[in-house]
């Protein structure tokens, strides 16, 4: 009885591993495209824009004037003379970008560079927290110094928005994040005074 039980299970596995097998070829040729979509949507491969390889300076400067020279018959049956023009992929765009920059993109500012702190420093633990308290010291004086600063630009913004008609809900915002900057200001102002340099 379990000889027969094992044949019939030996035939059994080549067949689930030939459906396995026969499932995977279809679904990647699906995903390959086969078969092929509503040809009325699909382009021949002919057709097709090649691939563009990275443009130098001076080829993007001259890019605007070919494609405006370029006549509708180059783009195919497909596009006619009166149709918009086909807009260029956005990785080209990407691509532009990475190699020649963003004249948009703001300036990129670099935080200095920490000064190198003596070993002696760091193995000696009081003079390891009076170097953590002379940093966190310079933490709070740059916001205290920011928030003096920035404090009356952002409450002019926050009168701007009010004679502009901004709901009350927002301008009720902008007083609590106004009054919480000139809180912690005067919180940090006060430890500064209370805990000279040494």
């Amino acid at each position: 009885m379990t000889e027969t039980v094992t044949a019939r299970r030996l035939w059994v596995w080549p067949l689930l591993s030939l459906l396995a097998v026969l499932l995977l070829g279809l679904g990647a040729a699906w995903l390959a495209g086969w078969p092929s979509p509503d040809p009325a949507v699909a382009r021949p491969l002919a057709q097709e824009t090649p691939a563009r390889a990275a443009p130098s300076p001076s080829a993007s400067a001259r890019e605007p004037q070919a494609l405006a020279a370029a006549p509708a018959a180059d783009l195919g049956p497909a596009v006619g003379a009166a149709s918009a023009p086909v807009p260029e992929p956005a990785h080209w765009h990407l691509a532009d970008t990475r190699v020649m920059g963003d004249e948009r993109a703001p300036p990129l500012v670099r935080a200095p560079q920490a000064p190198i702190v003596p070993r002696w420093q760091l193995d000696d633990p009081t003079a390891y927290l009076a170097r953590e308290a002379q940093e966190h010291r310079a933490v709070q004086q740059a916001f205290v110094e920011a928030a003096d600063r920035e404090l009356p630009a952002l409450r002019r913004l926050l009168d701007q928005a009010r004679e502009q008609g901004l709901s009350p809900d927002g301008i009720a915002k902008g007083e609590e994040k106004l009054r919480r900057i000139a809180e912690q200001r005067d919180a940090m102002r006060a430890a500064l005074a209370a805990d000279p340099p040494p």
